[in-house]
């Protein structure tokens, strides 16, 4: 466990470099389907594709069943180990001080809330693609609007540049109330969770927590983790940050 904790930001920088190399031989036109290796592509193209002429690649389909299965065991461990823009939000989070951030503290109940509005647009991105309308989404896509930022239009730049400037002071903005796969994820995880599967989870031994709340402070999620045994909450990313923070070992496990 230590282990993976202290490889983290190590794997989180190997994808980071990759993908931002992958967006910029596309935006020099060297490499033409950057945006297909994502795995919400599938949604994002596939309907699109077929009212084309086209079809959708099948390195598409196996990133997408791939990453999107694995929720059922590991959760989101995507978001918090491999995402580009999720990293890329994580490291801007570092820029502003903290006194500043406080700024825009969101409540745990107000999370909740409006956490809902990723599933109102995971919904709407699957109704478009079956209309063919998949690019109403793909305008606003902050990934589609980086690796598309020659021709971008002037409401996705403006869209991208508020999502980035929100993210300097709200953790995760995109990923905690806007991300489609992110809700999409979430639901696979509610639908491991019913069929019994044995998922991963992080555990808190309870007898050994002296309730500090240094887990739920350093959480990028806003979960609230204080007085709960284990953290079956979909939006967890398993950056393991909570079992970083905690002051006393092993109190704080992945199960």
């Amino acid at each position: 466990m230590r282990l993976l904790l202290k490889s983290r930001k190590w794997i989180q920088l190997f994808f980071f470099i990759v993908s931002s190399i992958l967006i910029y031989l596309f935006i020099k036109n060297t490499l033409l389907i950057v945006h297909k290796l994502c795995p919400y592509s599938v949604v994002c193209f596939g309907t699109l594709s077929f009212k084309q002429g086209g079809y959708i690649y099948p390195i598409s389909l196996l990133i997408f069943a791939a990453l999107t299965m694995l929720v059922m065991w590991f959760g989101r461990a995507f978001c918090g180990f491999i995402c580009f823009f999720g990293t890329l939000q994580e490291y801007l989070y570092r820029i502003i001080p903290k006194n500043a951030k406080a700024v825009l503290k969101i409540s745990h109940s107000n999370e909740k809330s409006i956490g809902l509005i990723k599933y109102v647009v995971l919904g709407a991105t699957i109704i478009l693609s079956v209309f063919g309308l998949s690019k109403a989404f793909m305008n606003y896509c902050p990934i589609t609007t980086l690796a598309w930022i020659k021709n971008a239009g002037v409401s996705s730049l403006i869209f991208l540049v508020i999502t980035l400037i929100l993210s300097l002071f709200i953790e995760r903005f995109w990923c905690r109330f806007l991300c489609p796969y992110a809700a999409l994820m979430n639901v696979i995880s509610k639908i491991g969770k019913f069929l019994r599967i044995d998922a991963f989870y992080i555990k808190i031994e309870q007898n050994k927590c002296i309730d500090c709340g240094a887990c739920t402070e350093a959480c990028p999620m806003n979960i609230d983790l204080q007085h709960k045994v284990i953290i079956k909450n979909p939006n967890c990313i398993k950056c393991l940050k909570c079992i970083d923070v905690c002051p006393l070992k092993d109190t704080i496990k992945w199960r």
